[in-house]
């Protein structure tokens, strides 16, 4: 995983690995208090930044206004059956970034693996598997042939940031498909890197004070995925930014396909302007 600011083209193009921050950034979702503070002192004494909450809904509105490299939270479930329901929605929120399980409940790694969690540990857990557990889900580099992919993410959000879209053309396939925070409301991709392009322009034109600022990189097969801030500058004048995952498919050099978990009503309602119902068309 890669994580920083978003650099400028030309350090982007050349850039090998982007350097992370000396200490990554958790979140720990925990009720009790106890358990919440001894999480927080030990992960702080390995080298970790690290926030807090007893509450699902705090962490949520956290996780979307901050980047954080993983998040640790206990299941919030009041029976074995609801054991990951609760916490279901904020992995899909989240995603890329990996959420641990730390709960009482009889569970297996096998299952909430398969439900997309990055570990599971059962309370009450042993300190040194957890730190050993938490080291795992942080060491995710990306592999050598994936660095040319990961450049080019860094490329198209520098595009972007600089409205160069002739730049951006470039960085795409041409039958290149987008869908979700670009697509219409019955939820159809845009097809055609010039179909994207348009579109991009005229929200854009919308937004003329806003950019990519931080993200995070994570190697998928298929490309790179990634977790981002989008700073904006509302109609008042008022700086306000918002958490959002962009998942790029790339075929040799170009990107293939753009999807996101992106709230699309969200960056509206920062921008101090219309609802998604009313974006340009």
């Amino acid at each position: 995983m890669d994580e920083g600011p978003i650099p400028s083209i030309e350090a982007a193009a050349e850039a090998q690995v982007v350097l992370r921050p000396a200490a990554p950034r958790i979140l720990i979702v925990e009720p009790d208090t106890e358990i919440r503070d001894l999480l927080k002192t030990a992960l702080a004494l390995e080298g970790c930044e690290v926030q807090s909450t007893p509450s699902l809904k705090d962490a949520q509105a956290l996780l979307r206004q901050q980047l954080f490299r993983l998040v640790l939270s206990d299941s919030f479930a009041r029976s074995q059956q609801e054991a990951l329901a609760y916490l279901a929605a904020l992995r899909q929120e989240v995603a890329p970034v990996p959420v641990g399980i730390l709960t009482g409940w009889a569970l297996t790694p096998s299952e909430v693996e398969e439900q997309g969690f990055a570990f599971l540990l059962r309370k009450p857990f042993d300190l040194n598997e957890l730190l050993g557990r938490v080291a795992e889900a942080l060491a995710l580099p990306l592999d050598p042939e994936q660095h040319p992919h990961a450049r080019l993410v860094v490329r198209v959000l520098d595009a972007t940031n600089r409205r160069d879209f002739s730049e951006y053309a470039q960085l795409c396939a041409q039958d290149v498909q987008a869908y979700s925070w670009v697509a219409s409301q019955a939820d159809q991709p845009i097809v055609g890197v010039d179909a994207l392009l348009a579109y991009i322009e005229k929200y854009l034109e919308r937004l003329p004070h806003s950019s990519y600022t931080q993200y995070l990189l994570y190697p998928v097969p298929d490309g790179i995925a990634a977790r981002f801030i989008w700073q904006s500058e509302n109609a008042a004048g008022g700086r306000q930014q918002v958490a959002i995952s962009y998942r790029y498919a790339i075929a040799g050099d170009k990107i293939a396909q753009i999807g996101t978990q992106e709230d699309i009503q969200q960056l509206w309602r920062l921008s101090g302007l219309e609802p998604a119902g009313n974006a340009p068309e």
